[in-house]
């Protein structure tokens, strides 16, 4: 199997449990009779593993079959999608083998007239689509785009107390200072270290963004709303690696949301000026602890940068981090 697909699929199965059917021996088989020898052959290695299913809420895949044994759900067939009186129906190109559908009704799959890798995402309504150079880039899109921010927050911040609770018998801790919003502490008086017990908590009221956007002359993007509205807390952080660890700047106020919104953009732009990026915290990386956590508003993903060495860190969409640091 080729490395790159192969190192997606082992990503993907870290997050998204048992929504995928395993293959068996006739899978391939059954799959090359619908769509022919000539068809992209890391789709054909995808099919090796999995026959059909979800990758959480966001794609099914079609299968061979409508019903597999342990499996509770009915799954569409590759026949009866690729059906061609089934594609003018819906106004399906005739040319594109289709191998799955997304949560917003766009079609996968690929250009028959085409000898390539290429997978396509098909929207029939606009009649626009996106090109990925392959299976593997595919997947690793679907992987990257898989948790909405504020699942990525609930998701990190149960990790976080659940291993409190476990290792320490109490709930998440942090240095005393009278300055603390009272609203996230569960003790008021510090401990024999001079900690208090703390909780994040979600923001329930709408906070609207719209007079910091005609501020900075864009609208924010992408994860990065919902990453400053969702929740309050002091403190996000955890590794990505055994050699990462990141360090999001608290956002422990509804009142100072708006103000460290620019306040994290004007401290990017001494780095990367005429940008749209923003700076969230700061990383260490291999022991250096020069290293910030930007944002670029015009990708929705964050990297790690060292301006002293010039050194650049790609990590991934801002809502994917988070649910999977540990």
């Amino acid at each position: 199997m080729q490395k790159r697909l192969e190192k997606a699929i082992k990503e993907l199965a870290k997050i998204n449990g048992d929504n995928l059917v395993k293959s068996d021996e006739n899978t391939v088989s059954k799959v090359i009779e619908v769509f022919g020898e000539n068809m992209p052959l890391q789709l054909k290695e995808w099919y090796s593993v999995y026959n059909g299913g979800f990758i959480g809420q966001i794609v099914e895949f079609y299968s061979t079959d409508k019903l597999h044994k342990g499996f509770s759900s009915e799954l569409f067939t590759l026949k009866e999608m690729n059906d061609p009186a089934y594609k003018r129906e819906n106004s399906i190109e005739p040319d594109l083998a289709c191998f799955a559908t997304t949560n917003d009704g766009m079609i996968v799959g690929y250009d028959l007239t085409e000898k390539s890798e290429a997978i396509y995402l098909y929207d029939i309504e606009e009649d626009m689509f996106l090109k990925f150079e392959d299976m593997a880039d595919f997947i690793e899109n679907e992987v990257q785009n898989y948790f909405l921010m504020e699942d990525a927050l609930e998701i990190h911040f149960r990790k976080v107390v659940n291993n409190y609770i476990a290792y320490n018998n109490s709930s998440p801790k942090i240095p005393y200072s009278p300055n603390l919003n009272k609203e996230l502490l569960l003790t008021f008086q510090p401990d024999e270290d001079g900690e208090v017990e703390w909780q994040p908590i979600r923001i329930n009221e709408e906070i609207d963004l719209y007079d910091v956007e005609e501020e900075l002359g864009f609208p924010l993007f992408g994860d990065l709303p919902q990453y400053y509205t969702t929740f309050l807390f002091f403190r996000l952080d955890g590794y990505v690696n055994k050699r990462t660890f990141l360090n999001f700047h608290p956002i422990s106020s509804r009142e100072g949301i708006k103000t460290l919104i620019k306040e994290q953009f004007k401290a990017a732009q001494e780095v990367f000026p005429n940008s749209q990026i923003f700076l969230l915290g700061m990383a260490v990386v291999i022991n250096d602890d020069n290293y910030g956590i930007y944002y670029d508003n015009t990708k929705n993903n964050i990297f790690l940068y060292n301006p002293e060495k010039n050194k650049r860190v790609k990590l991934g969409n801002l809502s994917y981090i988070v649910a999977t640091m540990y």
